[in-house]
């Protein structure tokens, strides 16, 4: 639930009015690249820099949040009948993707680490694993946090197999000398999905985050 108070809805109004007269009216009424605004894609690119993501304005996308990111990435490169491996405990929105998408989940054992590289291994000896959607920060709901050694491998075990990786890193701006993310380590074939909503609203906060790590833990 956003913050909400007289004083946001004073500054929104004021907001409102300043957009009106610098021109900023003319962009939001205009039709625009299915990628987003140059404006924003600029911005984006600074705030990816922010987490390890050095990427130009032509391959970023600005999505209507993560959710929307992974769902546009994962009906972008699959096709129904498609095998999508995950942590074996995943949250709902990508079950829900692989619902209307018609492609088969491939759950992957996972510890307090996240997944276990000889599971991902073992699955891809298996089955032709088309994409591999990954949660290395926080994941839900086991809330695991994956060491930047784990990501390596998981990241040369893809290459091999020649698997694309889409990362949820909604949380990853959060956390304190965070690892590298997994796009760090297979920059070709990863989908780097993140958020700024998730960052800058109470409820997940770091102190929140924090906590939950703990708890799990623990």
């Amino acid at each position: 639930m956003p913050v909400l108070s007289e004083i946001h809805i004073a500054a929104l109004r004021e907001a409102m009015v300043e957009s009106a007269k610098d021109g900023a009216i003319q962009r939001i009424l205009e039709c625009r690249s299915t990628q987003g605004i140059v404006q924003h894609r600029e911005a984006g690119i600074d705030w990816l820099e922010r987490n390890g993501v050095t990427v130009s304005a032509d391959s970023l996308i600005v999505t209507n949040g993560v959710a929307h990111g992974i769902w546009t990435a994962m009906a972008s490169i699959t096709e129904p009948g498609d095998v999508v491996a995950t942590e074996a405990l995943v949250g709902t929105s990508i079950t829900i993707n692989a619902s209307i998408l018609k492609v088969r989940l491939r759950g992957l054992a996972i510890d307090q680490n996240g997944i276990i590289p000889e599971s991902f291994e073992e699955a891809c000896g298996h089955e032709n694993i088309k994409v591999l959607c990954i949660t290395p920060c926080y994941s839900a709901p086991t809330v695991s946090l994956m060491d930047e050694a784990r990501r390596e491998r998981i990241a040369e075990i893809a290459r091999r197999h020649d698997v694309a990786i889409i990362e949820d890193d909604v949380f990853g701006p959060l956390i304190p000398r965070r690892p590298k993310p997994m796009w760090w380590f297979a920059p070709e074939r990863t989908y780097y999905a993140t958020s700024f909503t998730k960052c800058v609203i109470p409820l997940y906060g770091q102190d929140f985050l924090q906590a939950r790590s703990r708890q799990y833990l623990v």
